[in-house]
């Protein structure tokens, strides 16, 4: 009921499927202390297509919300999953208000657990579809961040963890059309 009432004020909402409900169900479970509807708007605004998104959302509250999506992926299908993803990609194109310099680390530890898990519920005959939408959101982090494989671009931007970036160059590096994908933004 709410995402029929936020339909109403906003056109174009086909990104919200069957999967997309279920990403959200889980993670209304994983934080039962949040109401539903804010949830729910949230993530019809991180599921969204757009550059920078005005969410008003609190340290905490950020940090409970990507734990939750850690929780979800870490059991639900391969589709659900994708929008998780893509939700905690686009979490680093949030404007906060205080800014958070360590939330792309958050969000990067997340996905780059996620890129090597294989299935989850129901995951053999989409297999591939996590990593792929773990490795989208792993570019839109890098792009938010003015960053290209975990490396700053800008001496002004934080710089990952060593570790970090490690990681980042492994999860890619098995496959060149993964660092294309990263690499994408920078030729547009």
């Amino acid at each position: 009921e709410v995402l029929a009432e936020i339909a109403k004020d906003h056109r174009g909402m086909d990104y919200i499927d069957e999967h997309a409900k279920i990403f959200m169900d889980e993670l209304h479970s994983h934080l039962p202390t949040i109401r539903s509807e804010p949830l729910v708007r949230v993530c019809v605004e991180l599921l969204a297509d757009k550059g920078w998104r005005k969410i008003p959302i609190r340290g905490n509250v950020l940090k409970d919300l990507i734990a939750a999506m850690e929780k979800v992926m870490q059991h639900c299908s391969e589709d659900v999953a994708a929008h998780c993803a893509r939700a905690l990609g686009n979490l680093t194109t949030v404007h906060l208000d205080a800014g958070d310099p360590d939330l792309a680390e958050a969000v990067l530890d997340v996905l780059l657990g996620a890129v090597g898990r294989k299935g989850g519920v129901g995951g053999g005959e989409q297999h591939g579809v996590r990593a792929r939408a773990c490795v989208d959101a792993l570019r839109t982090v890098c792009w938010s961040r003015r960053m290209v494989l975990g490396v700053a671009l800008d001496p002004s931007v934080k710089a990952l963890a060593p570790a970090t970036q490690a990681r980042i160059l492994a999860a890619v590096g098995g496959g060149g059309a993964l660092v294309r994908a990263l690499l994408q933004p920078l030729a547009d």
